[in-house]
Parts: structure tokens; sequence; C-alpha cells
């Protein structure tokens, strides 16, 4: 572990990083690791040598099971022990507001003000507004963000994976994916009913959680929760090669289509197709796309095989390297 990170082991090697949750025994998702992800994903992205994140688990058989119930369950037990009913949602959100613009101006002073409150009364807000906001957060880095998931992925987990841009699973019909806190009487806390809904359909994703059944990985795969199966033999090695391919893209590239993806699936067809135009029109001139269309139009090779491979060295990464302007 480095760069004082407690609950994941980094190795950074190249343009890709893995990030491998390690909080034993169980595993579970923290605010303190929460905190720890965002501050690891602002950190590569000011470094500029980092493309890639892959987040995995540390030990054998495990992914990050789920987020702590136990820290949910301190939070609302310190409000209901008030005997006042469900917290005032708007002076709550008016508070949420305010920690989350305080750790975009302040992010130390944001973290340890965070931890401060998880020992309190607001032990809940902090969870909320970190978890949410990192999740958010993923979706507008201009890294690309791997999910490996070699262990069971539910709730909190399920929607932390659901934020990356891809999720490749260990191919074993014992990890079972999904959203179980209906069981606990609560929706998902961290957006997990509108990813998984965008990622698989209202009907699945009502099934799944309003059952609170979670789905074993040949299933997720075959709804289109996760990207691809692999075998347990090789398993990093594979997803270290799809890491690499896709740290070959362009950062600037990266950034638009997520924010194309991600906020534009999520406003009305006009404003959408109006902001895809916009970001053709942004990104047509720079750099980066015109040194990519110079390299993918040089003109066809006359042997077919030789075409054919120069195609497949520009897909790999092999011909190109962009500089992220």
């Amino acid at each position: 572990m480095a760069q004082g990170h407690t609950q994941l082991k980094v190795d950074e090697a190249g343009p890709v990083v893995w990030a491998r949750f390690y909080n034993p025994p169980e595993h579970l998702f923290t605010l303190e690791m929460t905190i720890e992800v965002e501050n690891l994903i602002r950190r590569c992205e000011r470094g500029g040598r980092t493309r890639v994140i892959v987040f995995s688990g540390s030990e054998p058989g495990w992914f990050v099971e789920h987020y702590d119930a136990s820290q949910i369950l301190a939070a609302a037990s310190r409000f209901a022990d008030l005997g006042l009913g469900s917290p005032p949602v708007g002076p709550v959100m008016a508070m949420a507001r305010a920690l989350d613009w305080l750790i975009d101006l302040f992010p130390a002073a944001g973290d340890a003000l965070s931890l401060m409150m998880s020992k309190g009364l607001l032990s809940g807000l902090a969870q909320l507004v970190r978890f949410t906001r990192l999740l958010e957060r993923m979706e507008r880095s201009p890294l690309i963000l791997i999910a490996a998931i070699s262990g069971n992925c539910m709730g909190g987990a399920c929607e932390f994976a659901l934020a990356c841009d891809f999720r490749f699973c260990l191919d074993d019909e014992e990890i079972m994916i999904g959203h179980p806190e209906s069981l606990v009487a609560m929706p998902p806390a961290g957006g997990g009913c509108q990813r998984l809904s965008r990622a698989i359909g209202i009907g699945r994703a009502a099934a799944m959680i309003i059952d609170g059944r979670p789905v074993p990985a040949p299933e997720a795969h075959l709804i289109g929760l996760v990207h691809e199966l692999l075998p347990a033999s090789g398993f990093e090695g594979a997803v270290t090669a799809h890491a690499l391919r896709l740290s070959s893209r362009s950062p600037l590239a990266n950034r638009t289509i997520k924010d194309l993806l991600y906020r534009g699936t999520r406003l009305p067809y006009r404003k959408a197709f109006a902001l895809e135009k916009e970001a053709v029109l942004r990104t047509s001139a720079t750099k980066d796309a015109v040194d990519g269309l110079t390299v993918y139009t040089r003109g066809t090779l006359p042997d077919r095989e030789a075409e054919i491979q120069r195609r497949m060295d520009l897909y790999e990464g092999r011909l190109i390297k962009f500089s992220g302007s």
C-alpha cells in the first residue's frame, strides 16, 4: 500500500494502475475506502501518466463484498434514537451540497470533516455524500475505470462496479452480483436504481432490485450487467491486456465520450443530440483528432493482409500515442 492508503493496495506501473480493495476479513466498502478511491482517481488524473485504473480484490475469491451495513446502521440508529422520525430532507440536502462544495475547494479539509462527521449524528450524511460523489466523479473522469470482479459484488459494490466503464468478471457461477437492499427495507443508496436500469433495462432492474435477488456471474453476463466473463486461469493477465489496449485511447476522447454516455443519455433526446454535435465540433480540430485521422487515412496498403494488420495495430494502440490535448 502506498500514498497513505490503508484500504487499497495500489500497484502503479506504466499507464495502468491496479487498485486492490483491502479491508479484511470481509472486504466491505467503507467511508474511508470511498475517500481513498476518490483521492487515488484525483491523483492519477493530475499525474498525467495513468490512463486506466483497474479495481479488483486483494485476495482470491474476493472483490469488495458490499457497503459496510454496520456503518449504515450506526448512522440510522443515531438519528432514530432522537425519536424525530426521518431526517428533514431539505436541510440535510442543503448540508450535503455545502459539504460537496467544501470538498471541491479544499479536498483535505473535506476529507477530515467527512471522517469527523462519521462519528456523530451526521454520519449518514457524510457516507451518502462521499459515496454518491465518488460514483459521479468516476463517470466524469477522463480515466478508463475497470471493475475486475472476482468475488461477490452486492449493494454498494454493485453500484461501484456500475459506475466503472468496464466490468470484467471471473467466470464462476458462485459469484453473485446484485442489489439486496430491499431485504432491509431500503432502496439502493448510491444510484443503483438509475444505473442498473440504464445498464440492463427497467424490467430486469425492477425484478432484481424489488425482489432483492442477486444473479450469478453467467446470468449477469447474459443480461449485460458485466461485459465479459474471463477464466480463472490468467484472469488478471486478461484484464491487463484489455486495460493496456484501452490505455492507448485519447484522454480527451475518453472524457468527451463518457460525458455523452453518462450525462447525455439522461437528457431529452434533442438536447443530447445537440450535446453530441457540439462535442464533435470541439474535438475535431484538436491535436489528438488530427493525429488520429492522419494515421487512419494514410491510404490502404496494396497487400490485403498487411492492411488488416495495420488496422489491428491501430486498434491495439501500436501506431499512435495520443497526448490528451
